[in-house]
């Protein structure tokens, strides 16, 4: 029997060449390397909304993702014989990039391409693995203790609550039988319908029939009591104001605002007092996710708004815009469908429904028949158009799901405020009449069963509050809140200047902020 050695010719080299074992603290060291890489953004944009994120780990979802796949690839490209460290430094940098493809400081993608894959071939240049550990201590820092400490004081900062007025709390209630089921529908940004039609040339008639064929009055002048979402919407499930009149600093902390957004407000815990059963329909926008006192949560898409926010700026960004347009474009479909799908109304049992489109609200992308828009197209087309191309999709949706509402359902739908931007701050002088048209005038559509009394005044506060006296037997909070201009500084405007815009809108004297 002849051996394999013995086969072999003399004088040969027959030792084969064996690998160098893998080192399983160079795999640790490059496995956390890629963690720190593929945790940088979520964590900079954990400590950059340390005030709003109702689920923050969700936007961790993708960089777990992309962290599982590079060290899986780092393991593979190991056992093949690649230096780990190196490996595992390119790696890191390539998800760096593909994160942050359009918010690179500096120079474009194609640039930081070329940069990442000079820097890949000048690291596998470098001689021993032991060179490249310092590096990675630095890199550590600089991407994952970093941010972890970010994240940490500004939780810290913001854990005073935002000072909101006193608002009522949920009191005692018994259902009066006149209104079954009870529906806020938030329409963000939709304006009022004088200024729609008069100021942005948007036809809406069509809106009108509709409303009027299911018994729905509306308002072609009405008014919202503050400029800004994450006031406006608590202000009106409260009932009142959710800040005095007097400024309030930088807007820091929002949490406390938006608990109440949530459902920890007056006329969820009223309604629930009184035997509704609370349905919350997550609308995308962070500040409509579910509150631990809802009964019913129907969720928003997995891309809402943190997590849109999130990936828009990195590689898989074009698609995302390719496809679904805007976040508020995508959540609103979504929004439309729960609503639809509801089989809650005239089954004998009291309800009650909040939900928020994000469409017409910036940015423009959707058209008539609400289809997504190329990315070219909207850039292309003056602001008014693009306006009223969003405004006629939503339109359509709305007229969709008006018909869908029991007889005895009382229904508020409303702009939270109007579409003007870039909200001047300090005094309400500051502002002129076409501006708070603009921002605070609001879409005000309102149904309520027979016998119900009409509400007091055109705001959307008064309305809810009109829904609320026909629904359910209980304390009230009395009619007296103000209006508020600005966000960061919110300052009271007179309601007898309010009265005058009135009129010179009534009268057609009154021009648009941008005639």
């Amino acid at each position: 029997m002849v051996t394999d050695t013995q086969a072999m010719p003399q004088g040969t080299d027959t030792q084969p060449v064996k690998k160098a074992p893998v080192s399983l603290r160079d795999l640790s060291l490059g496995t956390v390397l890629i963690a720190s890489s593929a945790a940088y953004r979520p964590l900079i944009f954990w400590a950059e909304n340390a005030w709003d994120l109702a689920a923050p780990l969700s936007v961790f979802a993708s960089a777990a993702a992309s962290f599982l796949i590079a060290v899986a690839a780092l393991f593979l490209l190991a056992r093949a014989g690649f230096r780990v460290l190196p490996t595992a430094y390119v790696l890191s940098g390539l998800i760096f990039i593909m994160f942050g493809w359009y918010n690179l400081p500096i120079a474009p993608p194609p640039i930081w391409l070329v940069a990442w894959a000079a820097g890949s071939i000048a690291i596998y240049r470098v001689g021993s693995d032991q060179r490249l550990k310092p590096v990675a201590i630095v890199f550590l820092a600089l991407l994952l203790f970093a941010p972890a400490v970010q994240v940490a004081i500004q939780h810290y900062q913001q854990r005073i609550p935002y000072p909101l007025a006193q608002v009522a709390p949920p009191v005692t209630a018994r259902a009066t039988g006149m209104v079954e089921d009870v529906v806020i529908l938030i329409v963000d940004s939709y304006p009022m319908l004088e200024v729609a039609r008069e100021w942005f040339a948007h036809d809406v008639g069509g809106l009108e029939a509709d409303l009027d064929a299911n018994g729905f009055a509306y308002e072609e002048i009405a008014w919202s009591h503050n400029t800004f979402t994450g006031l406006s919407v608590p202000s009106i499930v409260q009932l009142d104001q959710v800040v005095d009149e007097t400024p309030k600093g930088a807007w820091g902390n929002r949490k406390s605002s938006y608990e109440i957004v949530r459902g920890d407000n007056f006329v969820s815990g009223t309604l629930q007092n009184a035997g509704f059963q609370y349905t919350h329909i997550e609308g995308g926008w962070d500040g409509t996710v579910c509150g631990s006192t809802v009964d019913v949560c129907l969720p928003s898409p997995w891309l809402d708004e943190s997590n849109w926010n999130l990936l828009q700026p990195s590689v898989l960004g074009p698609i995302f815009d390719r496809q679904l347009g805007s976040m508020e474009a995508h959540s609103t479909s979504k929004t439309t469908d729960h609503i639809v799908s509801l089989h809650l109304f005239d089954d004998g049992k009291y309800d009650y429904v909040y939900a928020h489109f994000m469409l017409p609200h910036v940015p423009y992308v959707v058209d008539v028949e609400c289809r997504v828009v190329p990315a070219k197209e909207r850039a292309d087309r003056i602001p008014h158009e693009a306006l009223r191309r969003q405004l006629t999709c939503v339109d359509s949706l709305l007229s969709g799901v008006v018909t869908g509402f029991g007889e005895n359902t009382a229904v508020l739908i409303t702009g939270d405020h109007g579409t003007g931007s870039g909200d001047p701050e300090g005094s309400s002088e500051e502002w002129t009449d076409a501006q708070i048209a603009e921002r605070l005038g609001v879409l005000l559509a309102h149904r309520l069963p027979s016998g119900c009394a009409d509400p007091e005044s055109n705001t959307n506060l008064e309305v809810m509050r009109a829904i609320m006296a026909c629904a359910v037997q209980a304390d009230i909070p009395a009619s007296n809140a103000a209006f508020m201009l600005g966000a960061n500084e919110p300052v009271e405007v007179e309601r007898e200047r309010l009265m005058r815009i009135e009129d010179q809108l009534r009268r057609g004297v009154l021009r648009g902020p941008e005639s």
